[in-house]
């Protein structure tokens, strides 16, 4: 059924993308797609995908302009992606905006906004799939090298973030947690207000502390760290959407989960709720839940 309705969705997709290519001034095409993205309207920027190289090449009169559209095609493109990702499970828009934000790191390049710059080549590093280590990794070195290069800490925070991961996914403990720790020292001092940098660098690093089993003084600092910048997050995200909001919560009860001293957890407590946290427990072995009536069921 939902095969069906996807080769629908791409039929109507190619006719509008086909009306398109009708005779309409590239003034107005423009103008369509700039009052559709201002709508939040995903679908009547992309039905316009087809005019994107026109808009850059004729329409568009210095990089600025071109960067402009090139960043509206994106931002629908992402709308598209959360929509089906969320209905449907699927990534395929992803690889059209990666190679369309490719092109944007040069433009901002050649703009000097260095610090969009490394904030899409972090961006780029993340989006890209698992199996491409050595792209990832190269764009996240080169978007290290603009944040020392102009002293932006929050792209040196996510940089160091992306690339610690890596670093543990493939067993190099210490030098993952070494750029972990790196992105959390980092993100104190991002330039910009309300940053998420900060809840996200700790719970990387936490998490990864905790699936590690080392329990030490760090962690007893992090935690509480970790706690009170969930709630400013939370206090400075009021009125935002729900979506925000719901990633509010997230780290909110992340938090929670994290504030009881770990060592009492995982060696005093007697009854184990599962394991929400995804954890080894290295310091009990695996024993039966009791339920409240006595009874024991396995884990």
């Amino acid at each position: 059924m939902w095969q069906e309705g996807a080769n629908k969705r791409e039929v109507r997709e190619r006719i509008a993308e086909v009306r398109g290519r009708v005779e309409v001034p590239v003034q107005v095409v423009f103008a369509r797609v700039a009052e559709a993205s201002a709508d939040q309207d995903w679908r009547g920027v992309l039905q316009w995908k087809g005019r994107m190289e026109e808009l850059m090449e004729d329409f568009a009169e210095d990089l600025r302009e071109r960067e402009l559209i090139l960043s509206l095609f994106i931002s629908a493109h992402r709308e598209r992606h959360v929509s089906e990702y969320f209905s449907s499970g699927s990534a395929d828009s992803l690889v059209a905006i990666v190679e369309l934000e490719k092109r944007r790191v040069e433009l901002l390049g050649k703009l000097e906004r260095f610090r969009d710059q490394g904030e899409a080549m972090c961006w780029v590093g993340n989006a890209l799939d698992d199996g491409k280590r050595h792209e990832k990794v190269v764009w996240f070195q080169r978007a290290r090298k603009v944040a020392e290069a102009h002293g932006f800490f929050s792209v040196e925070c996510e940089a160091c973030r992306g690339l610690g991961r890596i670093e543990l996914k493939e067993g190099r403990v210490e030098e993952g947690l070494a750029l972990l720790r790196n992105a959390v020292a980092a993100a104190p001092l991002i330039e910009c207000p309300a940053s998420e940098a900060e809840v996200t660098a700790l719970l990387f690093l936490i998490k990864a502390l905790f699936a590690r089993g080392i329990i030490d003084d760090e962690l007893d600092r992090l935690v509480p760290r970790f706690r009170e910048a969930a709630k400013e997050l939370s206090r400075k995200e009021e009125g935002f959407t729900a979506a925000r909001e719901e990633g509010s919560l997230i780290f909110n009860l992340w938090s929670i989960l994290a504030s009881a001293r770990l060592h009492e957890v995982l060696c005093t407590c007697t009854l184990r709720v599962g394991n929400p946290l995804e954890l080894p427990c290295p310091c009990i072995p695996p024993r039966p839940i009791e339920s409240v009536t006595g009874s024991t069921t396995p884990e």
